[in-house]
């Protein structure tokens, strides 16, 4: 950069031209580094403090504590296809071979006993488990059947075929967390894509809508042993990407990759469908200022094939959490005085080119980025670059 800098500046010197706008262009540009995590990384868990973090189908679990990386003592061995958590326990599906669509293992270790205690497998899970996710007390795994089949909300079944040949069908599996087995909890569904609980009583399950069928927000009440038949009220239909609670709140938030934001206030009642015109990868999560003054909702956005307006979006909460329906307003990053970033122009040279899988921000503040292949990506010294 500098030589390409010393070269724009002679030839300003000698054309004699105003080259004011290139020079600032390149003084916004960020030096990349390579990423500690590379590939495509699990989702970010954060349990008692620390940040649990790894490569997908890589077999180690990488650690953050307090600015420092680490790497965990005791792995789940095989290959890590993905990572969730819980309240008290962290959960890790893990393959022998690397394969997510060949025969997978559910292990899970208590947070009380990591770093001294042995994972253990959580029996019940099926050896073609594709997705999980924890939230609150509860994992939940997508599986894949070989019956394509699915039922509607009326309890109509369908038989799902791509050009005359049937494709794969999908359950949903879970448990509490403690439990040593998991249970099918809903049949010919669609595939889990997140999972989110409103911190009363109530489970919100997304899932998407493959093959033309099904798909939107499904509920399972805390302790109880089936998830709703029908979906959530105004997320029928819908392609779920992800879902998350809106923090200190009863809300929940999910977003479609038909474009559009689902919004459930609490108590029930279903969800408003807000229009936002963009497409949504599911990555959901959120960041507060220092002291919590401010929070924003952020939410991965992925463009065509050929565009790189990517990274994510901001979407102002008030200080307790919650949203104002009439106020979805989703600013670029650095675009506004309230944001995650100090400076947009940076933001726009490096991250907003890749798309994201996950975000999330560390105890200590640092706000982290999983990137589809491009490893993950750390906010740190105002500005967004691979962490190393």
């Amino acid at each position: 950069m500098r030589r390409l800098w010393a070269i724009l500046c002679g030839a300003a010197v000698l054309g004699g031209c105003n080259q004011d706008h290139i020079f600032f262009s390149i003084t916004q540009e960020v030096d990349l580094v390579d990423p500690r995590i590379n590939g495509t990384p699990t989702a970010a868990v954060t349990l008692g403090g620390t940040v649990y973090v790894a490569s997908k189908f890589s077999g180690a679990i990488h650690t953050y504590t307090a600015g420092a990386w680490g790497v965990m003592a005791k792995q789940p061995g095989g290959k890590i296809i993905e990572l969730a958590g819980t309240e008290n326990f962290l959960f890790a599906l893990t393959s022998s071979s690397g394969d997510p669509a060949g025969s997978v293992t559910l292990r899970k270790i208590e947070a009380g006993s990591i770093g001294s205690g042995d994972w253990e497998t959580v029996s019940g899970a099926p050896a073609n488990t594709q997705s999980l996710y924890g939230a609150g007390e509860y994992v939940f795994a997508g599986v894949m059947t070989r019956s394509g089949t699915f039922k509607d909300d009326a309890g109509i079944e369908t038989t799902v075929e791509i050009s005359g040949t049937p494709v794969a069908g999908f359950e949903i599996w879970g448990a509490k967390e403690d439990a040593a087995a998991l249970t099918c909890l809903k049949e010919k569904t669609t595939f889990l894509t997140g999972a989110a609980f409103d911190g009363a009583a109530t489970y919100y399950l997304g899932t998407n809508r493959p093959y033309s069928q099904g798909g939107g927000i499904y509920t399972f009440a805390a302790g109880g042993a089936a998830v709703s038949s029908a979906a959530e009220p105004g997320t029928k239909g819908l392609d779920i990407a992800g879902i998350i609670a809106l923090p200190n709140t009863t809300a929940v938030m999910g977003v479609s990759r038909n474009g559009s934001l689902l919004y459930n206030g609490g108590g029930g009642g279903g969800f408003t469908l807000l229009p936002a015109g963009l497409t949504f990868t599911g990555a959901l999560g959120v960041w507060e200022s220092g002291g919590g003054a401010k929070k924003l909702l952020l939410l991965g956005i992925q463009g065509g094939s050929t565009s790189t307006t990517h990274g994510y979006r901001e979407l102002a909460l008030a200080a307790d959490g919650s949203l104002d329906p009439n106020n979805t307003h989703l600013a670029s990053p650095g675009a506004s005085a309230n944001s995650s970033v100090s400076n947009a122009d940076k933001y726009e040279s490096s991250l907003r080119r890749h798309p994201l899988v996950g975000i999330t921000q560390a105890p200590d503040g640092i706000l982290f980025a999983a990137t589809l292949k491009n490893g993950l990506w750390a906010y740190r010294n105002d500005e967004w670059n691979a962490e190393e």
